[in-house]
């Protein structure tokens, strides 16, 4: 049998080091490896956005598009082209079963029965610690609130697939929506929130996230929901409020799920170089916004679309 080695120091894994990966239990080979993947992150978003300058350059000279008086500003965005599903009865059971809990808490506050409010949604996603916002509470011009939408829709929802089986929604949410609505019971306001379930969602994402998006009103949504900003619509708001002559060209990318393993990295040569992994990804649409209006265009047959 070949014995498996640490990607990093070519020790032989023993076999509990080997269930959990292909890391040694060494702490410097777990640092080295935290460096690895870091630089291959800040590599990812060099190389987008390089493709994405040269996108905008080629769609500046097309001849169909006539905007080279604006200023043109390429921005990344994510992208989640996951397919539509039906969720079956266990998922719809066990979302239901939570909503329950969750208004029947709220109207326990409401009554003045309890003053606890426990959310127990799990936000590791939306560190405070990262590049993205979350809560935001910014005002926007209505010019600006229309291009950051536009985004948003032509992203189709990267961020809200986390939702999963739980939409952010929490007892504070349900809170708030009850405070709001004060002439609906709390069997209404589960009726409120059961019929706006889509018959169909995006797979492996949040319940409520429908072809057209999210199918919950702003009110009913969660905070997260509300405010949160990833890095590329943070991008998209800053440069619409700075100039509103700006046409933003939004290059839409989809990068792979998961990190490759470091046994696939590459060695350059020297003792102290790192070893380098590439995060397969991929130029999904191409939009362009002016005036807070997106509109989708074909990708150039010569534009690069995707890095190895």
């Amino acid at each position: 049998m070949t014995p498996i080695r640490c990607a990093i120091c070519d020790q032989e894994l023993s076999i509990h080091e080997r269930v959990k990966g292909d890391l040694c239990s060494r702490f410097e080979c777990k640092q080295i490896a935290t460096r690895v993947y870091a630089q291959a992150k800040t590599s990812l978003k060099n190389q987008q956005l390089e493709v994405a300058e040269v996108i905008a350059e080629q769609v500046s000279a097309a001849e169909s598009f006539d905007q080279q008086s604006r200023n043109l500003v390429p921005v990344v965005i994510p992208s989640n082209d996951n397919k539509l599903q039906h969720r079956t009865k266990a998922e719809r059971r066990k979302f239901l079963d939570r909503l329950g809990s969750l208004i029947s808490q709220a109207a326990a506050v409401m009554a003045g029965h309890s003053s606890v409010v426990s959310d127990d949604v799990e936000l590791e996603p939306f560190d405070s610690e990262s590049p993205e916002r979350q809560f935001a509470e910014v005002q926007v011009t209505e010019q600006t609130a229309k291009a950051m939408l536009s985004a948003c829709a032509f992203c189709r929802g990267k961020c809200c697939l986390q939702g999963k089986l739980h939409a952010f929604l929490t007892v504070k949410t349900l809170l708030r929506f009850m405070r709001n609505n004060p002439q609906l019971r709390p069997r209404e306001v589960w009726q409120r929130y059961v019929e706006r379930i889509p018959s169909q969602s995006s797979e492996g994402g949040c319940i409520y996230q429908s072809s057209q998006g999210c199918t919950l009103t702003r009110e009913m949504r969660s905070s997260v929901c509300n405010g949160y900003e990833c890095k590329g619509l943070v991008e998209v708001r800053e440069t619409a409020a700075e100039d509103s002559e700006t046409t933003m060209v939004l290059v839409s990318v989809c990068e792979a799920e998961s990190m490759p393993a470091l046994s696939t990295a590459k060695r350059p040569p020297g003792p102290v170089a790192l070893p380098v992994i590439q995060i397969p990804w991929t130029v999904q649409r191409v939009a362009v916004v002016a005036d807070g209006t997106a509109k989708q265009i074909e990708l150039p047959e010569s534009e690069p679309v995707s890095s190895d």
